[in-house]
């Protein structure tokens, strides 16, 4: 790979560049457009990599190309084929298309979907901490209360066991 571009070489390739990235765009393949602009991969590789904002222009060029293809598959699909060759030749240029499609923007025509997840950490110790003291509070009334006779509702009993069951499941997480 060329990691540097001669002054003449680079004026070259600038000078080509907006051909070059609407002839992608519109689909044309990459190597008959480089034929017939004169340049070489290597030469527009190299431009890609050492000119600030050209490699996000050739791959947005590279994404509409995807949407230009797509279009060509849709025609492809409508048109008619006269017997089973062609009609096994159209399907397997279809699928050729499809793949590439795939390919060259699989964030809007791929067949599986791409999940970005961002798992937020959460500081859950107020949490326990005010549980593990209203559960102490419940059991130090219910210990009182049955010193006098009198038994616990079963509210209360009902949120001592889920503080008690908090408490247990963060102290086995732990």
């Amino acid at each position: 790979m060329i990691k540097h571009l001669s002054p003449a070489l680079r004026a070259r390739v600038e000078s080509a560049w907006p051909e070059l990235l609407a002839r992608i765009a519109a689909g044309a393949e990459l190597g008959d457009t480089l034929k017939a602009l004169g340049l070489t991969r290597d030469a527009v590789r190299a431009y890609r990599y050492l000119v600030d904002k050209a490699e996000e222009q050739y791959q947005l060029a590279r994404k509409e190309s995807a949407a230009a293809m797509f279009e060509e598959l849709r025609i492809l699909a409508k048109t008619r084929s006269r017997d089973q060759v062609e009609a096994a030749d159209k399907r397997a240029e279809m699928d050729i298309v499809r793949w590439m499609i795939m390919k060259l923007d699989p964030k809007n025509y791929s067949d599986k979907a791409q999940l970005d997840v961002n798992v937020k950490t959460m500081d859950l110790t107020d949490i326990v901490n005010n549980a593990a003291a209203r559960l102490a509070a419940h059991r130090a009334a219910i210990t009182v209360s049955h010193t006098q006779g009198a038994l616990p509702s079963p509210a209360s009993r009902a949120q001592d066991t889920m503080d008690a069951e908090l408490v247990r499941s963060v102290a086995d997480l732990q």
